[in-house]
């Protein structure tokens, strides 16, 4: 699969994050009967919200991981893997950037995002009034069927994990002269 297949899907799927009794099974279910295959399903349930709120959260600059922690559906096990190898997350975090860059973010966006739980435990945080300028997030765990997968990046006889040989993209720039009433209603106040 091309990454313009992977955004072609990715776009489709978008909506039915926005449907009222929406899980994370309901949107598997939908793209298996459109015929995407089940891994690809759950990676789009997996990695487009934890994209997209890259992007939601980005004017707090928090500290993000590059890696995410796949656990073992049957032991206890896990493997430290690269996001940027992750063609979905990959494809979602460009549209997201493109999204952005372009003033083309939409509510729909925001509720994609919202289904991260980077931006559950942001929004926790912001409902307490404290301040998230800066945060760091952990590293992104995913108990689910997304296909095989290589071995876990931690080899080597540091133990530490290696660089990516694919950088992820570069967020946008903020405006930096947003418009007045931009900020007139913070974003978690929407729904």
């Amino acid at each position: 699969m091309n990454e313009e297949e992977v955004c072609r899907l990715i776009e489709a799927a978008l909506p039915y994050f926005a449907e009222a009794e929406a899980t994370g099974e309901t949107i598997v279910r939908r793209l298996v009967a459109t015929g995407v295959p089940p891994d690809v399903a759950t990676q789009i349930v997996v990695f487009v919200p934890a994209a997209f709120a890259r992007v939601l959260l980005h004017p707090y600059s928090p500290q993000w991981q590059d890696t995410f922690r796949l656990m073992s559906l049957t032991d206890n096990s896990y493997k430290h893997l690269h996001l940027s190898q992750e063609p979905v997350f990959y494809s979602a975090m460009e549209m997201a950037i493109d999204l952005a860059a372009q003033n083309a973010w939409t509510p729909l966006h925001d509720l994609v995002g919202q289904w991260s739980a980077d931006v559950k435990c942001a929004s926790r945080f912001l409902e307490q009034g404290q301040d998230i300028n800066g945060i760091w997030l952990t590293e992104l765990m995913v108990l689910a069927d997304i296909g095989p997968r290589g071995p876990s990046l931690l080899h080597g006889p540091t133990g530490k994990l290696p660089r990516s040989r694919k950088p992820l993209p570069s967020m946008a720039p903020l405006d930096p002269k947003p418009e007045p009433d931009a900020w007139a209603k913070p974003w978690w106040k929407f729904w």
